[in-house]
């Protein structure tokens, strides 16, 4: 294990993209039960995850998730020090990428070792973060977590996190506005007809709430309760 780790941090681009491959297939048949290689693997992660190398920051997102899939408890005080990095790559330019970052962040909170407050809280970074397209990535991985059964309404919250996604809808990039409708649907799936109130209680301009009306309505949640629930927030007429 120590060999695999030292490569990690080589000088050689070649030497780190190998000693990522070693380290990934040692992970997909083993378990890290040191403490300090723990700590030694997250810290690794962490510079590989600044990489402009798509397959090193895939890789490093992998052999990440192998390690805490395989020792959940050992790493839930290393985790943090990755965390920022799987954050910047949902803004990754490879789909593979950024596919890497919201599948390994879904597996952080379904296995109990992140928090979803930290990942979907208000404070959350990926929610301010100056590239649209982790803010974007982000509202995908909020609709990928309300779809995982490992997820209960104790674990993750509608209440506590739809503000934020209702935040992205005045977005200034359309990708992230789109996102954020389906994120929505996402919730409601969990939320019910619950969804409604909680739509009432948020100041939505007409335009998008039509669009969710319809797309409730789609998914037989309907849009009617909708309409009247939040009619005189949009009444009012406080946003064009």
């Amino acid at each position: 294990m120590d060999g695999l780790l030292a490569g990690l941090t080589s000088p050689q681009m070649k030497s780190r993209m190998t000693a990522v491959d070693d380290l990934q297939d040692y992970l997909e048949r083993n378990e890290v039960t040191d403490w300090d290689d723990a700590g030694v693997l997250a810290d690794a992660v962490a510079t590989l995850l600044k990489e402009n190398n798509a397959k090193v920051c895939g890789g490093a997102l992998t052999c990440a998730s192998l390690a805490v899939q395989g020792s959940p408890d050992l790493f839930r005080q290393h985790v943090p020090l990755f965390l920022p990095g799987v954050f910047d790559r949902l803004g990754d330019l490879k789909a593979p990428v950024r596919e890497g970052a919201r599948n390994l962040l879904v597996s952080l909170m379904e296995l109990r070792v992140t928090p979803p407050s930290d990942v979907f809280g208000k404070a959350s970074i990926g929610w301010r973060h100056k590239n649209w397209r982790v803010r974007e990535e982000l509202l995908r991985t909020c609709e990928q977590a309300f779809a995982s059964d490992a997820l209960s309404q104790d674990d993750l919250s509608v209440k506590a996190t739809l503000p934020q996604v209702l935040n992205a809808l005045e977005d200034r990039e359309p990708g992230v506005r789109e996102a954020a409708v389906t994120a929505i649907l996402a919730t409601s799936s969990r939320a019910g007809p619950a969804i409604h109130g909680m739509l009432a209680r948020h100041t939505i301009r007409p335009g998008q709430l039509r669009e969710i009306q319809a797309r409730l309505a789609d998914a037989n949640l309907g849009g009617a309760a909708v309409a009247g629930a939040v009619g005189g927030a949009v009444g009012g007429g406080s946003r064009p």
